[in-house]
Order: C-alpha cells, then structure tokens, then sequence
C-alpha cells in the first residue's frame, strides 16, 4: 500500500548529514511496513531492530559510543552497516529509552548515516523526562492512517483520485463521478484508514472481517496502556479513549467522560491519549490572526479520534453508515467532522506537530461556532462542515463579516462551487483544499 509519506522519506535519503529520523504514530498506522518499503527500495542494506522481540539488543546501547553501537548491531543482524548505503531502522524504541537518547550520537559521530526510530508509544516512556531528545538532533516525523487519497490508490482506483486532482471551479464536473465519490466516502466511513484493515478487506471484500480487525486493533490499544501506564492511570485511559468518539462535534468537558472521576484524573489521561496520537485536540482561537496558536485556548477544546473506521467501530455505527441515505443522519454529523478533521490532519507537513483549531463566539444573544480555521498563503478561512447537502452558513458569515474574510467554506455532499462569497468542496475533495482556495482567490 502506497504511502505519500514515501517521498519525504525519499528527500531525507539525499541529505548528505541527515538527522536521525523519530517516525512518530499510534500503533497499526504502518510505520514499520512504511520503513521496510523505503529501504528495500533506496538502499543496499538493512539493518532492523525491534526492542519488543531482540531484547538482547537493548544491552548495546548501555552506553552511548554509536561507533561501538554500530559494531554491535552490525554482528547481532549479520548486515554489513555502510554510511550512505544501510538504513537502520529502531523499532519499538519506546522499548528502550536509552536507544531514543542515542540518536542524538549518530547525529554527531557518525554523519551521514540513516538512522530511523519508531514507536507507538514514545510519550508514554519519556514522561518522566529522564530521557530527552535534544532539539536539532533528531527530526520527527508524524505519520498517521491512511487519507482518503491514499485508500482510492490501494483500491486500485486511481481515475478516481484524477478526477479529484482535476477538479476545478471553471469546469463542467461529472454528476455521475460525483456519485461515485460519495459512495467510496462512505466505504471509507466503514473501514478507515489503518492499513491492516484495508488490507483484510481488500484481499476478500468481507466488511465482517475488517471489522474484527478494527476490534483488535482496539485491543491492542488497550494493552498498550497496560505496558507504558502507571496502575491508577488504565481506567482513565480507557475511559477517554472509548468516550471520546462520541464527543465529536461538541466541547470537550471532563465530566461527560465520567462524572465520578477528578477532571485532573481525566486532563492527565487526555494528555498522554494526544501524545500519543490516538486523540487530536482542536483549540478554540479567537481568529484574529496568525499564528492561530497565538491566542488558543487550553480551557476550550474539541476532540477528534485516530481514525474514522475505529470511531464508527466504538460508536456502533456500521448499520447506520450501510444503510443511510444521507450523511447527515450518521452519529448526528460527526462522523462527517471527523473525515474532514482527519483529511486536514493528512495533508499537514509531516515534519510539523499537527494541530488543529476551531472558532466560538459565547454570545447569549449572538453565539456562533466554526468548525475549523484553516490557514492558506498566510490568510485564514472559516469552515463549515455540513454532513448533508443544505445546512444553514450563519456563523460562517457572522466570521466572515467579523473578520472580513474574502470567502468563506463549506464542506459537504455538494458539488464544487463558487458564489455569493462561498467555496463549496465536496468531501472528496478536501485534499485539494489549497489548490481550489488558491484557485478561488485569483476570480
């Protein structure tokens, strides 16, 4: 499975003194499927070790001399280990902490080699700070489930993803294309985007089988939580983690998640859920300009899940996505905010923490909410997700006329269009966002 993630990677392979890459992503995102594709395509050897099965290995990093690491690993993986010609790839490094630190060491003793860390869990063993990784020494990279793009290309449907990247707000588009569009939204609604459930699925077309894949992945979340969680911390994980699908949309408030629990309880769980990117958090910002982050709120926030598939998988919602005639009726919406959160989250650049942000007037006479800001060529846009194909635009214009946007955008099962001051992208079209904003901006 095809992975656009792929040509960053392939631009780190040029660097002549790469950093030591820390690929950063929940479990089951296909970082080390991702990893192993690079390397059996852009170099000669490959040398991998995964903390959670080679134990032993963890004994080489006792100290921190990368050369004598380097021998070590060589003879333990019987690789040949040459700068500019092996890729080393650390496995489940949140396994072992001091491999983590030691990153840093090949930075500087030994240039020009690759070096790839990755872990599910990473935040989870460095919390309690004994472990540092030095700003300007490593490189994160975040990677998360598979995009709606990156579905279409493993199911074989590349004329449709043309038809995406084609679309444009001064040509005729296809009704029936259209259509069509809308119905692979809906698959992707089902399944998500982790690749061991399109893979299931894809290898025999059994939605019940992806199914039991979602559960496991589940699963395994859960037993994470049990391996890298102090004792008291497991059932505030838990909780969150199952609540939080069914928090989309609205406000994030401890008490919804268990009115038994201290809020501190439930912060500190929510906080370590981000962290580890199985939760992404949208601030509240007042919108008056750039950076967004400037003026957020830690007070005010929404919540979003990991993936679409495992949300309607928690929220029970695959008779609901099957049967319906329209998005709208799918878990009141959210289902739908969570695409175009997600969609968003994908085509940020992957070397950035990705973060997102909504807007909220607390106005008893006037209020008004956006449900994203998104920043294109240093201006803002307000953006409206509306899970069917009509829906009211109020608090888009009230934004809009507030800060004097030149256009507001809408989301939703409608065609491409542009009147009355407002861009209508279908949601199979998110990822073209830039290009038909940049597209609106020269009308």
């Amino acid at each position: 499975m095809h992975r656009l993630i792929q040509k960053d990677l392939e631009l780190w392979k040029k660097n002549k003194k790469p950093l030591p890459i820390l690929l950063r992503g929940a479990r089951q995102v296909g970082k080390s499927f991702l990893v192993k594709e690079f390397a059996k395509n852009n170099f000669d050897n490959f040398c991998e070790i995964n903390f959670e099965r080679d134990e032993q290995a963890k004994r080489y990093f006792e100290n921190l001399d990368v050369k004598n690491i380097v021998l070590k690993l060589s003879s333990f993986t019987n690789t040949k280990i040459i700068t500019g010609k092996t890729l080393i790839f650390l496995d489940e490094i949140q396994q072992c902490p001091k491999a983590i630190l030691a990153l840093r060491y090949f930075y500087e003793d030994m240039p020009g080699l690759h070096v790839i860390g990755a872990g599910s869990l990473v935040d989870f063993a460095l919390k309690s700070g004994e472990y540092a990784v030095p700003v300007g020494r490593v490189q994160y990279l975040f990677m998360g489930p598979m995009s709606f793009q990156e579905f279409l290309l493993a199911a074989n449907k590349n004329s449709y993803l043309e038809y995406i990247n084609k679309l444009s707000i001064h040509q005729e588009h296809d009704p029936v294309m259209h259509e069509k569009l809308l119905e692979e939204i809906r698959v992707y609604m089902l399944l998500g985007g982790m690749p061991a459930v399109l893979n299931d699925y894809f290898a025999n077309k059994d939605l019940l089988e992806a199914f039991n894949r979602q559960s496991s992945i589940l699963l395994s979340f859960k037993d994470d939580f049990s391996k890298y969680s102090k004792n008291h911390q497991y059932k505030y994980l838990q909780s969150v983690l199952l609540k939080t699908p069914s928090l989309i949309g609205s406000k994030f408030k401890y008490s919804q998640i268990d009115s038994d629990c201290k809020s501190a309880d439930i912060k500190e769980a929510l906080i370590l859920l981000s962290r580890a990117n199985l939760i992404h958090l949208l601030a509240r910002t007042s919108g008056a300009g750039l950076p967004l982050g400037a003026e957020a709120s830690d007070k005010h926030f929404k919540a979003i899940f990991l993936d679409i598939g495992l949300t309607q998988k928690l929220l029970g919602a695959n008779n609901e996505i099957i049967n319906a005639t329209d998005f709208h009726s799918i878990a009141a919406g959210a289902l739908t905010e969570q695409f175009v959160g997600q969609e968003f989250l994908s085509c940020m650049n992957p070397y950035d923490e990705k973060k997102l942000y909504f807007w909220e007037r607390e106005d008893k006479s006037n209020a008004a909410e956006v449900d994203y800001l998104h920043v294109c060529d240093g201006k803002i846009y307000p953006v409206e997700v509306k899970a069917g194909k009509a829906g009211r635009l109020k608090s888009l214009r009230i934004f809009m006329k507030t800060f004097q946007s030149s256009f507001g955008i809408r989301i939703s099962q409608r065609e491409l269009s542009f009147e009355d001051a407002i861009l209508s992208v279908p949601l199979y079209a998110v990822s073209n966002l830039d290009r038909l904003i940049k597209e609106s901006s020269a009308c």
